[in-house]
């Protein structure tokens, strides 16, 4: 009942009280309620961030065997947030959740292999890694994987490759998938422009709150690009990037409001 009550707040909004009924769900031994208690915690949502308290939470989850938390405690040790930065703990974290199921657990630890973080390089050992985490539960594995193919990293460079694995991720709504194929077909990566199929894309990653793929919707709009022209959409998307914290939006929406006015 408290997880019920408590999913409830979070989804009005109300992430003291959601905090609050987690940590008593945590109190009563429900594994739920202590990692959603230290997601809370950890995010600042509703409560003042706090990642040692945070780490506690995810820690008697992980005990509990809620691979997830532990996926996340790896997370806090690379970041090094609540805890001492240690590339190693990650790695030993996401190799014994990725071993017990967690297939989050495998795909962070492909990255670590692909970037050399607390191991050494191995892009082979990558690849298998994100092969074996690309499925419904752990969406990042399809588009890491798509990644290697693209820039050829330990596999023959195969562009129709990155689209179907990005695909797959885009299509189970991961944003970074859906900006990666915009942009392919946006510039003609490996493959002829489709202005109407990067529109399709960066239309959908920027309704699941992309602002990459806001920007690059924007610059659609403001130019005309497989679409009629609409530069007052355009920069009104973005304008939403820019106070969402984008760069990129923020840097183009002032290039066009610089050739407006110099028109």
């Amino acid at each position: 009942n408290c997880i019920i009550a408590a999913s409830d707040y979070y989804l009005d909004d109300d992430g003291k009280k959601a905090a609050d009924l987690y940590q008593k769900a945590c109190e009563f031994g429900h594994p739920d309620g202590c990692k959603w208690a230290g997601w809370l915690y950890m995010t600042g949502f509703g409560v003042d961030s706090d990642y040692v308290r945070a780490i506690k939470f995810y820690d008697v989850a992980c005990k509990a065997d809620d691979l997830e938390a532990c996926v996340n405690i790896g997370f806090m040790f690379e970041n090094g947030a609540g805890v001492d930065q240690s590339y190693s703990a990650a790695r030993d974290i996401y190799h014994l959740a990725c071993e017990r199921g967690a297939l989050q657990g495998c795909n962070n630890l492909g990255y670590f292999y692909q970037e050399g973080r607390g191991v050494e390089k191995d892009i082979r050992k990558a690849k298998s890694l994100y092969e074996k985490s690309c499925n419904d539960e752990a969406v990042w594995g399809c588009n890491n994987l798509g990644g290697l193919y693209y820039k050829g990293l330990g596999v023959e460079r195969d562009i129709q490759k990155m689209l179907h694995y990005n695909k797959m991720a885009c299509d189970r709504d991961l944003t970074i998938g859906c900006d990666a194929l915009g942009a392919i077909y946006l510039h003609g990566r490996g493959v002829p422009i489709d202005y109407q199929r990067a529109l399709e894309y960066f239309q959908k990653s920027c309704s699941n709150n992309s602002m990459l793929g806001c920007s690059f919707l924007a610059t659609m709009y403001a130019s005309g690009q497989g679409v009629t022209k609409n530069l007052k959409k355009g920069l009104k998307l973005l304008t939403r990037a820019c106070e969402h914290g984008s760069n990129l939006g923020c840097n183009l929406l002032k290039v066009h409001l610089a050739n407006e006015k110099a028109q």
